[in-house]
């Protein structure tokens, strides 16, 4: 009874009202109720397919904010890829350092910091630029020059980004590589030999190559829980209103409840009973640290490439948003078959990867991001003006001891259940 009546409440104070649901038209609609519980019912039907990490809705938003701003000033914008290691999501190796130079070639410059993989972010790099181009060693890294004209195209920085600067150690996760590496004691393998590192600061270093007041255009921070210290080094920029958007990892690093709620085995042990209670990161929390600075947070999705932005900020918040908090959490999307929004190992163990996007509302990409090039896809708006509704969301969601694997699972082999029904 406690269960349901807290579920209850937080349906009918949420989203989840007694409003019809309709995506918004203008800005002047963005934040009703019935905005508000289009972006829920999206995001609770469609889940880990559209929002999982590793399906490369950072690059897509990267590409939308490229049709909307081609060619800023070169003089006063720059690019900030923080973790910018090269990854492998399906279709092979791929790198956000890569991609901006590739989308705005050197007419914008480039930072991007990797501690890790410095090696393999150095040679992606040389293989996208024109063959004209060449790395010049400094004290700081390496800063990619063009002959002739000799325009910075980038600087990398084999060191992490931060607070301070100050000497610390990284090291990858358990049973993970070099792209898990964290600079977060908590989350680091005790099994790995771990790297001094000495990190630097975004605000210093864009005041060494005189960029300080230049516009950030994309402040991407993939850093495996050190995130909020990589944005504190930032601080000037930040309260100074010089970046646009934000890109963060939201996930089972994002803080050590949501990391023992994750990976403890055998245990379904949520890292807090609400959202509000939750220790540390959140993305509830997240909400204060952004209004404050004059961002909005959302959701960062795609379907058919295209990117999706599921406002989370005041008005718009759904309990359920809070994905990494319980991983026997699920959506469905049909109110007959349900699915983890986490991804189990046979061990109960679980991994929790989603994005999140910050954007500044007075930034010129506000409105054209979050209307038009980001919005709601239009097969699902068609779908709310015809009066469809999930009713199964209206509804305390089904416990765990009522459903039953959809699938055959061979554990020996190291399946899990992906797919849940309603147990006759």
């Amino acid at each position: 009874p406690d269960k349901l009546k807290r579920w209850v409440e937080a349906a009918t104070a949420g989203p989840m009202s007694h409003v019809a649901a309709r995506c918004p038209r203008d800005r002047s609609t963005y934040h009703l109720p019935q905005s508000a519980r289009a972006f829920a019912y999206y995001f609770l039907t469609s889940g880990y397919g559209c929002f999982w990490g590793a399906n490369d809705h950072v690059a897509h938003f990267i590409q939308a904010v490229h049709t909307l701003s081609p060619t800023p000033s070169p003089n006063s914008t720059v690019l900030i890829d923080v973790g910018a290691a090269p990854y492998s999501p399906v279709g092979g190796d791929q790198s956000h350092t890569v991609l901006f130079l590739k989308l705005w070639g050197c007419q914008v410059p480039v930072l991007a910091f990797e501690p890790m993989s410095f090696t393999s972010l150095k040679r992606a790099v040389s293989e996208a630029l024109p063959p004209n181009s060449s790395f010049e060693r400094t004290s700081s890294g390496y800063t990619v020059m063009r002959t002739g004209d000799a325009r910075r195209c980038a600087e990398l920085y084999e060191a992490p980004a931060s607070d301070s600067p100050r000497e610390m150690y990284i090291a990858p996760q358990p049973s993970s590589g070099a792209n898990t590496a964290s600079l977060e004691t908590v989350y680091q393998s005790k099994r790995y030999t771990k790297k001094k590192v000495h990190t630097r600061t975004i605000d210093a270093e864009l005041e060494r190559i005189g960029l300080r007041e230049a516009s950030i255009l994309v402040l991407k921070a993939d850093v495996e829980g050190h995130e909020m210290a990589v944005l504190r080094g930032a601080h000037r920029a930040i309260e100074e209103g010089h970046v646009q958007a934000i890109l963060i990892e939201y996930g089972d690093k994002s803080s050590p409840s949501i990391w023992r709620a994750m990976k403890t085995p055998r245990s379904a042990e949520p890292a807090a009973a609400q959202p509000a209670d939750m220790p540390g990161f959140s993305l509830f929390s997240l909400r204060k640290w952004a209004s404050t600075r004059g961002f909005e947070p959302f959701l960062l999705g795609s379907e058919r490439r295209q990117p999706v932005l599921v406002p989370f900020g005041g008005e718009m918040w759904d309990d359920r948003y809070e994905v990494c908090r319980d991983k026997r959490f699920k959506y469905s999307r049909d109110g007959r078959s349900w699915s983890n929004m986490t991804a189990w190992s046979p061990d109960w163990s679980a991994v929790c990867w989603y994005d999140v996007v910050l954007l500044h509302t007075a930034s010129p990409l506000y409105e054209p991001l979050t209307l038009r090039a980001a919005g709601l896809p239009r097969h699902f708006c068609a779908k709310l003006d015809r009066g469809w509704q999930p009713t199964w969301l209206m509804k305390p969601p089904p416990e765990e001891s009522s459903l039953k694997c959809a699938h055959p699972v061979s554990h020996g082999r190291g399946e899990v259940c992906t797919r849940f029904v309603i147990a006759e």
